[in-house]
Parts: C-alpha cells; structure tokens; sequence
C-alpha cells in the first residue's frame, strides 16, 4: 500500500516523532511510504494569505500527489505553514482517484482558533468551554493570541474561512483518528465519526468515551470510565 504522510515540519517536536515512527512502522510492514511537509514546497514562503489559505502549498500537495499516487493519505498537522487549503485539494483528489484521507487529531485547532483552547483577556489566559462546541459570536469577540489583535485576527480568519464558511474538514473524508482524549468530545459534536484505529470507527455518538472538565481542577479533562480508546501509539495498529 501506498501511503502519504502530511505533516507541516518534517522535524520539530512531539507531531514529528510520532509521524516518523508511522513512517517507520509502516515501512517495516512492507508498505511504500512517503512524508509531505512545508520543505517540499518550491520556494515556500509564510505569508498572512497563506497562513489562511496557501495557494503555493496546495499545488506542491498536489503535484506530490500526482508524482506518488498514494492509495492513502494520512493528515497530521497542517494549520501552521500548509493551511487548512489543502483539504480543498485532497478532495478533488479523492473525488478524481477515489483515495482515502484519514486524519490524526493532535491538539483543538478544528474546534477553536487557537490550539490550546486558551483565549486571552486583561492579558491572561483563559480555557474556553469544554462541553459545547463555539459560537461564532465567541469566535469573533474573543482574543486568541498572546501576541497582539492582529495575530489573533489571522487565527480567526483561518478558522472562520476553512470551518465555518467552506466546511474543509467535510471536504476530507470524515474520519478522525483521536490520540490526545481532551480532542474526542469536541470531534464527536462535528458530523464525521472518530475513529481509534485506521479505518475502524469506534465511536457511534457523543455519550460514549465523553470527556468532561475536573470541576476540582478547572481547566483540567478527566476521563469517564466508558472511555477505552487506546493511549499510546504502540496500540494504534497501522494501516493494512
């Protein structure tokens, strides 16, 4: 099988270990495996455009796609250089070759404009709420980034652009792979079904495995007993 792992750094931090090691036990099991990341873009430049929607990004995918004609293609995270555009062309790749697109969840960024659901006000930051997915209103009213009112409008208008107003993640296949357990009770309010393991969804609805918030510990998720997905990626079979 061939597969084709999407990633925005090819080294970094926690992300990029864990694709090398699919890489790598993909490859051991017998299947042709290749990474995709900002370094494979010609002259690849980050831009305020292309944060929200990298044209340039979206053809190197799309050459590569073209060059490698993978049967699969696996999604990491991509909202900090490729942009949430390349989902656009995943689904017309899809659509032309009838490939499959999975996605693994690493942090909240397809729910909230920042990763780490945190907003800021009077200069601290704050948990935005964990059991009821955002209001527009809550998007557009809050700030998002530590840094200023101009990043945080940038994360807004990503967020806003590719989720709410174009529905991207609808345009991959609505499959998504939980390995952080704070992701699932979000995931399971969108439309597509979570799955544990590559290919098996294991979650019909939001009650089962919901993740709540420690009233003990603001800010802090615990997990209800139900929960039984696996915990670490030595138990995520891969693909095949």
């Amino acid at each position: 099988m061939k597969v084709l792992l999407v990633n925005d750094y090819r080294r970094a931090g926690g992300c990029e270990v864990m694709v090398e090691q699919i890489r790598e036990g993909l490859a051991a099991r017998g299947h042709e495996v290749l990474v995709f990341t900002s370094e494979d873009v010609p002259g690849y430049r980050r831009t305020p455009l292309g944060y929200v929607d990298s044209q340039a990004c979206r053809h190197a995918l799309e050459a590569k796609l073209n060059q490698f004609i993978p049967e699969v293609v696996h999604l990491h995270n991509f909202y900090h250089e490729l942009s949430p555009g390349i989902l656009a062309t995943l689904r017309a790749w899809k659509n032309r070759t009838g490939g499959r697109v999975v996605m693994t969840v690493h942090d909240f960024h397809i729910v909230c404009p920042n990763a780490g659901m945190r907003y800021f006000r009077g200069g601290k930051p704050r948990i935005a709420a964990l059991d009821r997915r955002l209001t527009l209103g809550q998007i557009l009213g809050r700030r998002w980034d530590h840094r200023g009112f101009g990043y945080s409008a940038l994360k807004i208008l990503q967020h806003v652009w590719n989720y709410r107003l174009l529905d991207r993640l609808r345009l991959a296949e609505r499959e998504f792979i939980v390995l952080e357990h704070q992701d699932r009770n979000h995931l399971l309010h969108r439309r597509g079904p979570v799955t544990d393991r590559l290919g098996r969804p294991k979650l019909k609805n939001a009650r089962r495995g919901r993740i709540e918030s420690d009233r003990r510990h603001p800010g802090r998720l615990q997990r209800r007993r139900d929960d039984r997905r696996p915990k670490t990626l030595q138990q995520i079979r891969p693909l095949g």
